[in-house]
């Protein structure tokens, strides 16, 4: 079961070394795999203008939030895309600060283990990556 969180390790060494958009989609697909499912606790990858991208529970979630044409309600869509058709600006902001997303990461998901809900083994491969992802971004 650790090899979910051996092949994330791997994927954030590769995406801070060759900081590339193939290298975000590759994140994207394991974050996708060791997320938590769910909105509430799934990792939130980038927002841009009233959208934002989760990855969790084996999917990408986008959620748009914009003001209802009557009056001052908002309203709010939510979608599941694939992970190769999370839009190349969404890529190009995450390789702004790979490090920064990779810190936000961590901070979401140790959020999500001190809960204490979750599947055991989901939750032992997470607890393992988080161990092990300073070392990945000291370099």
């Amino acid at each position: 079961m650790q090899e979910r969180a051996e092949r994330a390790l791997r994927t954030c060494s590769e995406l801070l070394r060759r900081r590339d958009v193939d290298s975000v989609r590759d994140l994207l697909r394991i974050l996708a795999e060791m997320a938590p499912p769910g909105v509430e606790w799934g990792v939130e990858v980038a927002s841009i203008a009233g959208t934002r991208y989760l990855a969790g529970g084996g999917r990408i979630t986008v959620v748009r939030v914009s003001r209802d044409e009557f009056g001052p309600f908002m309203r709010t869509q939510v979608a599941e895309v694939k992970v190769d058709d999370v839009p190349e600006e969404v890529l190009k902001l995450v390789l702004r600060d790979p490090e920064g997303l990779l810190r936000s990461v961590a901070e979401q998901l140790s959020s999500w283990l001190s809960t204490g809900h979750g599947d055991e083994g989901l939750r032992r491969e997470v607890a393992s990556f988080l161990e092990r992802l300073p070392s990945v971004l000291s370099g």
